[in-house]
């Protein structure tokens, strides 16, 4: 978050989105059993909620459409609900 607030005044835009785990195909590559097994066990645990590559997507650019002044800050998680809280300037 810090070069946020270091290159702001240069018009440079920092955003970091690391989603955690998303329902996409690289799992349906996957031939190890255990992996699979693993994947749906944790997804349970969380709820059945996982992001899809279309809540990711998404997320780019509702965080760089956000005025200068509004830092979405770093987007760290593994389900929807967690959204993007903007942290105002």
């Amino acid at each position: 978050m810090s070069h946020h607030y270091e290159l702001s005044p240069h018009n440079v835009r920092v955003i970091t989105i690391a989603p955690g785990a998303v329902e996409a195909e690289l799992l349906s590559h996957t031939t190890a059993e255990a992996i699979k097994t693993g994947y749906q066990i944790w997804k349970q645990d969380m709820g059945g909620i996982v992001l899809s590559a279309d809540d990711v997507a998404s997320a780019i650019p509702y965080a760089y459409e956000q005025p200068q002044c509004v830092h979405p800050g770093d987007r760290v998680g593994s389900n929807a609900a967690a959204g993007l809280s903007p942290m105002y300037c």
